[in-house]
């Protein structure tokens, strides 16, 4: 990737997180690279096409995270993996995480929202862990533990916008990470 293209990817990504992807015409993304808008455009098409750059290169970036839950074999060691998952990905990549959470409401405000796949597998995983652990209703306690992990997610990176440390806060995002690491071992 060249360097131009780099620094328009994480000038978008920093604009698109801090004030939304609708709100962000490509104009301010040139200005604030350094680059012409025509570059954009050359490289990306138009600002879908950088949008799904984005996004692509965030999915690739969050694989080394998400991997270790998905090779797991011991089932409460996937639950722990997975409850340390988005404290993980929010330290790593702050801004993305923050672009996510905005592209992810809005989605689910038109109906468009689809998971990704790696949102899927690990997922399944849970499910796996929970079927292999005798839960009643391991799909439900599943989606019960991705949903608590969503909200803690969201805690995490208004933690990081606000420039506060993760582990020492009010919502005491230690604490919760214990409370939930514990509940789930048998």
């Amino acid at each position: 990737m060249t360097e131009k293209k780099e620094l328009i990817l994480q000038t978008a990504l920093r604009l698109f997180s801090e004030q939304g992807y609708e709100a962000t015409p490509t104009s301010r993304i040139a200005k604030e690279a350094g680059v012409s808008e025509g570059l954009i455009f050359r490289h990306f098409e138009n600002k879908e096409g950088l949008l799904s750059a984005i996004l692509a290169l965030g999915e690739i970036r969050i694989l080394p995270h998400v991997q270790p839950v998905l090779s797991e074999k011991k089932p409460v060691r996937i639950l722990e993996r997975l409850i340390d998952l988005p404290a993980q990905i929010v330290a790593a990549e702050p801004q993305f995480w923050t672009l996510q959470a905005r592209l992810k409401w809005l989605q689910r405000q038109n109906g468009t929202y689809q998971p990704p796949q790696y949102y899927l597998d690990i997922f399944a995983k849970a499910v796996e862990a929970f079927t292999a652990l005798d839960y009643k209703k391991p799909s439900e306690e599943a989606q019960i533990l991705m949903l608590t992990l969503d909200g803690l997610g969201q805690s995490i990176m208004m933690q990081s916008i606000h420039n506060q440390s993760i582990m020492k806060n009010d919502s005491n995002t230690e604490g919760v990470i214990s409370l939930l690491k514990k509940k789930y071992k048998k």
